[in-house]
């Protein structure tokens, strides 16, 4: 039977939910041989259809489309999850924080429940990547070196936002949470699986390296001066080694300040 002889006989149902249930049904396993044709016969929801589309492009290794599509089909929570679990990655290995914006700029907030430990922490990311360099490089331009009292106040405030990073970022990159994962186990795909575990850990390692080295540049140069302490209690272990290393650091040239 064709989809669209199979969606005319469903449309013949009574019940609207159970109606609807079934032809999403038949979308999604006809996903390669639905067009708009079959879409606008039938007068469906834009949303069916794309949700459709998107299965069949995650299905397919087209994560980019998948997460568009399901976005299309008002399935912002789900494309987020492609988004983080298989687009986030590489992206972070790659060093490339405009595309990484770009990847979670396009998702409404208010969508997506969890959003604040979810997608908002790559935005707080990337912003952090580029707002603490440019306050070191404010207080280097003070007299002295010396913080404002304003400067210090943003200080504080990127402290916590690293310290929330540091904490939040294991989970979501980690593998238990990781719904690519798990269906790379169900279909035996355990080389696959290996594969992309190793690439999140590398995207991970690399994000809370690169925070860690990037308060280490803001605590350096305000040594001697009241500020906010990284809080690392509840912290992954590898997160906290570089924060204790880089404490070292700041001892070491708070002693040579002082000869």
């Amino acid at each position: 039977m064709q989809i669209d002889e199979a969606i005319l006989v469903l449309l013949h149902l009574s019940d609207p939910i159970s109606r609807a249930a079934a032809i999403q049904g038949v979308l999604m396993r006809n996903a390669e041989m639905m067009d708009d044709h079959v879409q606008y016969t039938f007068d469906l929801p834009e949303e069916w259809c794309a949700a459709a589309k998107g299965a069949l492009s995650k299905y397919m290794g087209d994560s980019v489309g998948a997460m568009q599509l399901y976005i299309k089909a008002n399935e912002q929570k789900f494309a987020c999850d492609i988004a983080i679990a298989d687009l986030v990655p590489d992206y972070v290995i790659r060093e490339d924080s405009e595309r990484l914006k770009e990847l979670f700029e396009v998702f409404n907030p208010e969508k997506i429940d969890d959003w604040p430990v979810r997608g908002k922490l790559f935005l707080d990311y990337v912003a952090l990547l580029s707002n603490i360099p440019r306050l070191v490089r404010q207080i280097a331009e003070e007299p002295g070196s010396r913080a404002t009292n304003k400067q210090l106040e943003r200080a504080d405030r990127m402290m916590t936002q690293v310290t929330n990073l540091l904490r939040l970022l294991p989970p979501v990159l980690g593998t238990n949470h990781n719904h690519h994962h798990n269906a790379s186990q169900a279909s035996g795909g355990s080389l696959l699986t290996m594969a992309h575990n190793k690439r999140h850990k590398a995207a991970l390692d690399e994000m809370m390296g690169r925070l860690v080295n990037l308060v280490g540049g803001l605590q350096t140069i305000l040594v001697g001066r009241p500020r906010a302490k990284l809080d690392l209690r509840g912290v992954e272990a590898g997160a906290r080694l570089k924060a204790v290393q880089t404490a070292m650091y700041e001892k070491f040239c708070q002693s040579t300040d002082a000869l």
